[in-house]
């Protein structure tokens, strides 16, 4: 997960959310932001679609009742 709860608040990361939804629906592929925590200061570029399923990351985990539980899923182990 790129986000820290430690370091980055849920407003932050709403915000970064809110502004790669507007990016996605403009038709943007790429999405830059800076974070700059206490003691931390981070650029990142990548892809819209993971900056969203990143933030859903970051917001399940610090408030799964709002956002939901993380789902973790198994792949079956094929044996030959």
């Amino acid at each position: 997960m790129i986000f820290d709860p430690a370091v980055d608040t849920e407003e932050e990361v709403l915000a970064i959310r809110t502004r790669a939804k507007e990016l996605l629906t403009e038709g943007a592929t790429t999405i830059s932001w800076n974070s700059e925590g206490t003691s931390v200061n981070k650029t990142i570029t990548m892809p819209i679609k993971q900056v969203m399923e990143e933030t859903l990351l970051f917001l399940r985990k610090v408030d799964p009742d709002t956002y939901g539980k993380s789902i973790k899923r198994t792949v079956p182990r094929y044996t030959s």
